[in-house]
């Protein structure tokens, strides 16, 4: 009865908005948001793998007006998505599967935050009065583990520099017989670093022996130059107390490199390199974590809050749900689409946690958005 009585309470007042005209035409700005995204925005990590951050604004329109009006705009989201740019014919459980999602969203996530870093501060002051045996953030030891997180970005920079890395063989446009490969002769030898310097100078200098007897794949070099950049970006992020951009984005990082790779594992080897950076990357990511645990400076509770909701909706509506749909579609066995789809959407679960846990922690800091907030709770 403790349960089911929020859970009426939350489907109440959530109704209860489609009643404001304020909270339809802000609900009407997010639905605009995720049309937008969904049709001209996203991140295009290799040739065969794009993101879609378009989820973000049914999320915050599920953490405003809660679970029937994110149902609701998320249904509405997926038929103009639809309409403005078709791809195949419609079929309703693909609108079914983004209700569900949003549905998922609003009883999840309607009217919470995550606590501020200022407020989990004020709450470790009483904590650490009762725990003198707890390791404390101003021993020598844990400064010493508090620098491990920049350890593992120089790490991945020198694998970068000299493990092997990454081989996708792929068919060039312009030379069908080529295959893609890192290193002239001995492609399991060829490092991220060669990777771009191999790409970049078949680009300049065409009329090289390179250029001619080799195409190098684009997708190794982008997730290589990706591997460059967000190493550096998460070694100084790791050095500011507040490490929680630095985790999420380091687990970020490894999720894309896993679900580039799977998108690829036909024409894709990876080495040895490849592996140890992805483990680096989410290593230190959940070290990192454990860190801002420590210090009382992330709210796990909400974290975990929001994995429990990703992840019901990939593997259950997107996984489960989504495959059943592609058998009723093209007519083979459950089987045929559930594993492949299954590990794609398992791989995505720590993206999203990651994009959802702080995109809402940013808006937490954003005095407007908390006054919407509390004002959509107000009876």
């Amino acid at each position: 009865m403790n349960l089911i009585s929020p859970l009426f309470g939350s489907f109440r007042r959530s109704f209860q908005e489609l009643r404001s005209l304020r909270s339809l035409l802000i609900a009407a700005m997010l639905l605009a948001i995720h049309t937008v995204l969904s049709v001209f925005i996203s991140i295009q990590v290799t040739e065969s793998l794009r993101i879609s951050i378009s989820f973000i604004a049914n999320v915050l329109t599920a953490c405003l007006f809660g679970p029937v009006v994110g149902l609701l705009n998320a249904a509405l989201g997926d038929i103009l998505q639809f309409l403005i740019k078709p791809v195949g014919g419609y079929y309703f459980g693909w609108t079914l599967n983004a209700a569900l999602a949003g549905l998922i969203y609003g009883l999840a996530f309607y009217g919470r935050l995550p606590q501020t870093v200022k407020q989990t501060e004020a709450r470790a002051a009483s904590v650490e009065l009762s725990s003198a045996g707890r390791a404390s953030a101003t021993t020598p030891l844990f400064r010493f583990l508090s620098l491990l997180p920049f350890l593992f970005s120089v790490l991945i920079l020198v694998c970068w520099l000299f493990a092997p890395f990454l081989t996708i063989l792929e068919k060039a446009a312009e030379e069908p017989s080529a295959s893609a490969a890192l290193a002239v002769g001995k492609p399991e030898n060829g490092t991220a670093l060669q990777a771009v310097k191999i790409y970049l100078a078949s680009k300049v200098s065409r009329q090289t022996e390179l250029a001619d007897s080799l195409f190098i794949s684009k997708s190794a070099m982008m997730l290589a130059i990706l591997i460059f950049i967000f190493s550096v970006l998460t070694g100084l992020l790791s050095l500011r107390k507040n490490k929680l951009f630095s985790a999420l984005l380091s687990i970020l990082t490894a999720s894309i490199l896993l679900l580039s790779w799977y998108t690829d594992r036909k024409t894709a080897t990876a080495h040895w390199g490849f592996w140890l950076m992805t483990a680096l990357f989410l290593f230190g990511g959940f070290f990192q974590l454990w860190l801002l645990a420590q210090e009382h400076m992330i709210d796990i509770r909400y974290l975990l809050r929001t994995l429990l909701a990703v992840a019901t909706v990939c593997i259950f509506v997107n996984g489960l749900l989504g495959t059943y749909w592609c058998t009723i579609l093209y007519g083979k066995h459950f089987m045929v689409y559930f594993t492949p789809r299954f590990i794609k959407n398992l791989i995505q679960i720590p993206i999203n946690t990651a994009l959802i846990y702080y995109l809402l922690r940013a808006m937490a800091d954003v005095p407007e958005f908390r006054r919407l907030l509390s004002e959509s709770q107000s009876p």
